[in-house]
């Protein structure tokens, strides 16, 4: 390494020449051209500052000062002496010092330093008799601020003045002072009401900065939405300031409005490239969104421009963890940690990748040197693009900063004599033979040398130095597991996260170890050792993380303890950590002013709801484990589709009763975090039975049943979602008998199978013996499932229904629903997206059999809302809708004009005269590789919180021409008054067993029917006949094309009125 460091010096020494120029200080390279004087420069200065307040952007004040013949590090060097004379007198400049904060934000290199350093000097040299007479002015206002947060105009918010004898009270920038000062020590309410007070004083200023600071403080205060309209105000005055894209970035994050986020993050960087914490931010978001490629290439990006932040370091150490590249991930880390060896984040994610993580010893060192060559081969194009784009006065520019990051670096790397030669000689200016080069044109023999590969000997001299150093990667060989995690653990809060200084990585680290122990403990047999060693450090951790301090990590220790105690069966001791956790949450939900930071923390301790379940049914308290368990569930469908609600609905044991006949029984499912239990509700039952207790009996320091089959259902779902992701990712042109072959359709009914022996639906099964109506309640990510596959004897009764419903709250609600007694009216949209052919089939098909149709193919957001307000009962809809796993309340339905309507407002319309949602071509089983771990919210959930009876939908897409035939049969027997289950159904029992020449009868009497009303779809149709001859000819005669479940099983009806 360091005969290349040599070699690369001795490089540098001949790029320069052999003239020496005369050893000068590191600054002196930016020495000020004689002529303009301190006058010249401060009036410069106010100019450039008033560009900042107005929003500019780096480029754009790089513009100014180029224009003005002034070179940024020129500005610099005088900022850091003349400004020596404005701290003599801190009072009188304070506003110079918040404006040279401003400019700090967004300057580069020394200017940025100077201006920050200078900017924090100034004002927090404010007298103690300032001090005083600020207090008193203070004391002048009365600070009127609404009683319940909420967005409203600033002029309802401005603090008013009791006495204004002041002539400063004139000056808005008397406001911006003082609010600054108070946000500065913390005081955020005061410091708004001043900020409020400036943007009442004069209509006709720019009060850009201003908002700016509202928005910040309003979020400091965890007023979200309301920050949120204040930089969106400050947008329509400032498109172009990058700052308030990126603040807005950042409060849509807060949001969860991921894709917004990015969004905004996106313009930022459009407007200022070279801000290292946009990318770096923007990379978190699309880690959020599963986009763990694109979040490595920001973090990257970032990295370039910010080498030395240990943040970044470990923002790509866990990409790379979450991309699989563990090898890669602990090189990040372990950079991160010799940046800064306290940091408790990195510390955190370091020992859990170490967990979770095993390496294979012999990969690293050859994956390593494979990626090095890989990366350098393409380095040799971009080399040539740069110096065919380079121009001479950005190279300058960009070649003096090199010089000045790399004299900053080089004295943090070395330590010895040599650095001072190195620094002394970087900070040389460049002679002038390099500015007569840059100017040349590209000489081809440099073009032609740039592009040859590496000699062999060049290899194999770097491959045997990497494995000669094989001990650098000691550290990366057999690493992992559960003794390497606790001995770093340990290790770290040995030497360098101590309870003293470090409170909260304290804690935190004491709570991953009692979790890694937990983890471990699920793990084998004897799980109690590892978990009274989990008891330990979690009752350390909360002799840090209390609830007063640190209320979010306190609940998640209490959560963790829960699980613990329920594993040794100690449900008294489960129950009073989760009244506490109860206690702790209602007073932080109490403490928070957003409603939407409200429902992310109702829903991220969830658990302590969702817990009480298995503590109840642990006390055999069968029917208060039921109701709790809807009381979860109800919690979050709220929180997820509606705004913020402070009660939650929930039906009694005798409520439920009534949804109940001798026919009819209820299977409800409920997941905690530490089981998975189903309930079997029947007529006249004292109460539900209950199935999650084992048969055989156990060791009381074993595995508890449920939580072991909670394991192997987890186990089995990872399995099912990478395979239809893999499916799903499949290119649509990839060859239809390629699609056929992969697992997740061939493997489709083993996989079922083994899923049915985890629900043990057999037993189920042996409930129902007399039930000929089946009402499933799942759970999480159960919604996604097609559970009604896995009970054969409802497959095999012609007679027998099964309906879903999203909770027994909505079960009831739709029972009371008076009957429609109007003729059928369809509401018929056709694939705005205009993409499948067979969708133009079925709507006009299925349109033809109303007397009462409105059939439009091409509708936008505002047009549907319109025509769904209209006098009609059904609602067909024939095109894309998707599930949003970060959102759940925006999945959409995808419209025309790139336009979509969300679950959420489709919640929010009155739908109580539609008897029947058709969504044929719309997937909703999505989620990604995540798990759902509060409840399933989508498409259907949006339709039935607006009124509608039941909804037929899809899990997955389907082929279209199967889907078309099966929703076409399913609406002829609809006609036919058969409840959408019971019609559902039998459409399903008939694709399964049509043969071609079955298919082709039907499908010429349809024909019919339309011949003289659509000639177009009628020769259609033809064609498609006489296709189906030719197959039917080649085929055995019983041959039924359709009878794999993967064309019939994804369709499901949730609600619906019961018999």
């Amino acid at each position: 390494m360091f005969r290349f460091l040599d070699k690369l010096w001795k490089w540098i020494k001949g790029w320069f020449g052999q003239n020496k120029a005369p050893e000068v200080n590191a600054y002196e390279s930016t020495i000020l051209k004689p002529g303009l004087s301190d006058l010249e420069y401060e009036n410069l200065l106010a100019e450039l500052l008033e560009e900042v307040v107005q929003g500019r952007n780096w480029g754009q004040i790089q513009g100014f000062l180029f224009g003005n013949n002034l070179e940024p590090e020129k500005l610099a060097s005088w900022l850091r002496s003349f400004g020596q004379r404005w701290l003599l007198q801190p009072e009188s400049h304070q506003e110079l010092g918040h404006r040279l904060l401003v400019l700090s934000k967004i300057a580069r290199d020394e200017l940025r330093e100077v201006a920050r350093e200078l900017g924090e000097n100034l004002v927090s040299a404010i007298t103690e008799n300032e001090k005083r007479q600020h207090s008193e002015t203070i004391n002048n206002y009365e600070f009127i601020t609404p009683s319940q947060p909420g967005l409203q105009p600033p002029l309802n918010l401005v603090g008013t003045v009791k006495e204004q004898n002041s002539a400063e009270l004139q000056n808005y920038g008397y406001f911006y002072d003082q609010g600054v000062e108070l946000r500065r020590v913390g005081k955020n309410e005061e410091a708004l009401a001043f900020f409020y007070q400036a943007l009442n004083h004069d209509p006709d200023t720019d009060f850009g900065l201003f908002l700016l600071f509202c928005g910040r403080t309003l979020n400091d205060l965890g007023r979200t939405e309301e920050a949120l309209a204040f930089f969106d105000l400050l947008l329509k005055t400032h498109p172009s300031f990058w700052v308030a894209w990126f603040e807005r970035g950042r409060t849509l994050y807060d949001l969860r409005r991921y894709e917004e986020s990015l969004t905004s993050y996106n313009q930022a960087i459009k407007l200022e490239f070279d801000e290292y914490l946009t990318w770096t931010n923007r990379g978190t978001v699309l880690s959020k969104l599963n986009k763990e490629e694109e979040a490595l290439a920001s973090y990257c990006q970032a990295l370039k421009l910010k080498p030395d932040d240990f943040a970044i370091w470990r923002s790509c150490g866990g990409a790379l963890s979450k991309l699989n590249r563990k090898g890669e991930a602990f090189i990040f880390y372990e950079q991160a940690l010799k940046l800064k060896p306290d940091d408790y984040m990195t510390c955190y994610n370091y020992i859990r990748h170490l967990y979770l993580s095993s390496c294979q010893s012999s990969s690293i060192p050859k994956n390593f040197a494979s990626i090095f060559f890989l990366e350098v081969s393409q380095v040799s194009q971009r080399t040539i693009l740069s110096l065919e784009e380079l121009d001479l006065s950005q190279t300058i520019v960009k070649l003096k900063t090199s010089l000045y990051d790399s004299q900053l670096l080089l004295a943090k790397a070395f330590d010895n004599d040599c650095s001072i030669r190195i620094i002394k000689r970087i900070s040389q200016d460049p002679p002038e033979e390099l500015y007569n080069l840059f100017q040349q044109p590209i000489s081809k023999k440099l073009i032609q040398f740039i592009q040859q590969p590496f000699s062999q000997k060049s290899i194999y001299s770097f491959k045997q130095d990497l494995f000669s150093h094989s001990h650098y990667f000691d550290t990366l060989l057999n690493i992992g597991g559960y003794e390497d995690a606790i001995i770093r653990a340990e290790e770290k809060l040995d030497q360098a996260i101590k309870q003293e200084t470090h409170s909260l990585g304290w804690g935190k680290l004491h709570s991953l170890l009692g979790y890694i122990h937990y983890l471990e403990g699920r793990e084998h047999s004897r799980s109690f050792d590892y978990w009274h060693k989990a008891v330990v450090n979690y009752n350390h951790a909360l002799e840090t993380l209390t609830e007063t301090d640190y209320p979010k990590e306190h609940l998640e220790v209490l959560q963790n303890l829960i699980k613990v105690q329920l594993g040794f069966g100690n449900s008294e001791a489960a129950e009073q950590l989760r009244l506490k956790g109860l206690e702790v949450l209602k007073n932080l939900l109490n403490q928070t002013p957003s409603f939407a930071i409200k429902k992310q923390l109702q829903l991220k301790f969830i658990d302590f709801h969702q817990l009480s379940v298995d503590i109840l049914i642990k006390q055999e308290q069968i029917i208060q484990a039921l109701t709790s368990a809807e009381l979860s569930k109800n919690i979050c469908l709220d929180n997820l589709l509606h705004t913020w609600q402070e009660q939650t609905v929930c039906p009694g044991y005798e409520q439920i009763q009534e949804l109940l006949t001798p026919e009819t029984a209820i299977i409800y499912w409920h997941l905690s975090p530490q089981s998975l239990n189903t309930f079997i509700l029947k007529a006249n039952l004292a109460e539900p039975i209950i199935l999650s207790q084992p048969i055989e009996q156990q060791e009381p320091t074993q595995l508890p049943h449920s939580l072991k089959r909670l394991q192997k259902y987890k186990t089995w779902l990872a399995e099912w979602n990478q395979q239809y992701q893999d499916y799903r990712g499949k290119n649509k042109k990839v060859a239809e008998a390629e699609r056929r072959n992969h697992s997740w359709r061939t493997e489709m009914f083993s996989q079922l199978a083994k899923l049915k022996i985890i629900l043990d639906i057999p037993t189920i099964e042996s409930h129902l013996a007399d039930i000929t109506q089946l009402i499933l309640i799942p759970h999480q990510d159960l919604h996604r499932l097609p559970l009604h596959l896995l009970f054969d004897s409802f497959l095999t009764n012609p007679e027998s229904t099964i309906n879903y419903f999203p909770s027994l709250q909505i079960a009831l609600t739709l029972q009371q629903k008076q009957p429609h007694q109007n003729q059928p009216s369809l509401l018929n949209i056709e694939n705005p997206a205009n993409d499948l052919p067979y969708a133009a089939i079925e709507s006009v098909l299925i349109n033809s059999m109303f007397t009462q149709a409105t059939h439009l193919d091409t509708v936008n957001n505002s047009q549907l809302k319109t025509e769904l307000k209209a006098n009609h009962n059904i609602f067909h809809f024939t095109g894309h809708g998707a599930y949003n796993q970060h959102q759940p309340q925006n999945s959409a339905l995808t419209l025309a004009q790139k336009e979509q309507i969300t679950a959420q407002e489709i919640s929010q319309l009155n739908l109580k005269s539609y008897q029947l949602i058709s969504l044929a071509a719309c997937e909703t089983a999505i989620t990604g590789q995540e798990t759902i771990d509060t409840e399933y919210v989508g498409l259907v959930s949006g339709f039935l919180e607006a009124g509608a009876t039941a909804v037929l939908s899809t899990l997955w897409t389907v082929e279209e021409i199967s889907s078309a035939w099966l929703m076409i049969r399913f609406y002829q027997l609809y006609l036919e008054k058969k409840t959408p289950a019971l019609a559902l159904k039998k459409a399903q029992a008939w694709l399964r067993s049509l043969t071609y020449s079955e298919l082709k009868i039907w499908l010429e009497e349809l024909a019919e029917e339309i011949r003289a009303t659509h000639p177009n779809v009628y020769a259609y149709l033809q064609d498609f006949i006489r296709d189906i001859q030719q197959k039917s000819d080649r085929m055995d005669t019983n041959h039924r094309p359709y009878d794999d479940p993967y064309y019939w099983a994804a369709f499901t009806c949730t609600g619906g009125k019961l018999l």
